[in-house]
């Protein structure tokens, strides 16, 4: 994985388990004999940091769980769609914020499409067009 594909807060995969990225270091901050361009910083559950270097970070693959428990919902049941909507405006309506097919693909329009792989590119997408964080719930 690229470290310019993450964000601080981040949920990763490390040899050790699931953690948050916590810090994001290039090279010129790092040993300067490290062979890496990027050093990752991440968060463990119990609250060990771990340094990694790039091409050992991983994404956590999306899943339909995942998603249902960060608070998506079913948007068309009959074909497992999942989306974010915002919050009732008071007067009953709600806004689609992101929408996902059944293979995880976010729709952009009627004929094109964005694969959606890991939880780190919910994250981020969720961060672009809301400015606020996603809560994670794994």
């Amino acid at each position: 994985m690229k470290a310019e594909e993450l964000r601080i807060g981040n949920y990763v995969k490390i040899d050790e388990g699931i953690g948050k990225v916590a810090f994001i270091m290039d090279k010129n901050f790092c040993n300067e004999y490290a062979n890496d361009d990027y050093n990752i910083t991440v968060e463990m559950g119990d609250g060990i940091f771990r340094e990694e270097e790039e091409d050992k970070v991983e994404g956590i693959p999306l899943t339909e769980e995942i998603l249902l428990n960060c608070g998506f919902e079913y948007i068309n049941p009959d074909n497992k769609s999942c989306g974010m909507l915002s919050p009732d405006d008071g007067k009953g309506n709600k806004q689609r914020i992101m929408y996902f097919d059944t293979n995880f693909r976010m729709i952009l329009n009627t004929w094109n499409y964005r694969p959606i792989n890991y939880i780190h590119e919910v994250q981020n997408l969720y961060f672009a067009i809301t400015n606020k964080e996603l809560n994670i719930q794994l």
